[in-house]
């Protein structure tokens, strides 16, 4: 097995267990805001937001990078 795919497995399966196993409701309380929702959701949702977080800030160092290597090229 390719040791890239490992690296991503093995969280997204841990993270899979972890959300399985926490599906109460609980009280989400943001600045002003109270809601009742199901833990599943909240760990769901900030577990993109990671995801997301992480690729856009990837991206836009790779984008940097092409840049610099671009200018450096002229």
């Amino acid at each position: 097995m390719n040791p890239r795919a490992v690296i991503v497995l093995v969280p997204a399966v841990l993270l899979l267990i972890v959300i399985v196993q926490n599906t109460e409701a609980i009280r989400l309380r943001l600045l002003f805001w109270q809601l009742d929702v199901s833990l599943v959701i909240v760990l769901v949702v900030t577990a993109v937001l990671a995801f997301a977080t992480g690729f856009l800030a990837s991206w836009i160092t790779a984008a940097n990078k092409r840049r610099v290597a671009k200018a450096a090229r002229r």
